[in-house]
């Protein structure tokens, strides 16, 4: 791995910062207060927030390798590079989605109709 590689991992690891924190945030709550919600909504937020946490850590990571081995022969020149860093994006997207989904489905768990 390449300091440029190292350098874009880490940019990237602080722009998801925020998402890192509002998840570790959020599984800390529902530890303390797991009581207080039914087990459905506990194990959709669990699930919400820890796709989400792990979104935020693995895509950096694995983006700034992939970008390192991709860019090593090519010198950053190759277009398929642009493909592969964009069927990345959505799929780091999509994964998000499944996240954001799974804390709406905690907050109508086990509601009345």
């Amino acid at each position: 791995m390449t300091s440029s590689s190292i350098t874009v991992i880490m940019s990237q690891l602080a722009y998801s910062l925020p998402m890192i924190m509002v998840a570790i945030v959020g599984l800390v709550m529902i530890a303390v207060h797991s009581g207080r919600l039914t087990p459905r909504a506990r194990l959709w937020a669990m699930l919400g927030f820890g796709i989400t946490l792990a979104v935020a850590l693995l895509a950096p990571v694995a983006q700034g390798v992939l970008l390192g081995q991709l860019t090593s022969g090519t010198g950053g020149r190759d277009p398929s590079i642009t493909m592969v860093m964009s069927v990345l994006g959505f799929a780091w997207a999509a994964l998000r989605a499944c996240g954001m989904a799974c804390l709406l489905f905690a907050v109508f768990a086990q509601r009345p109709a």
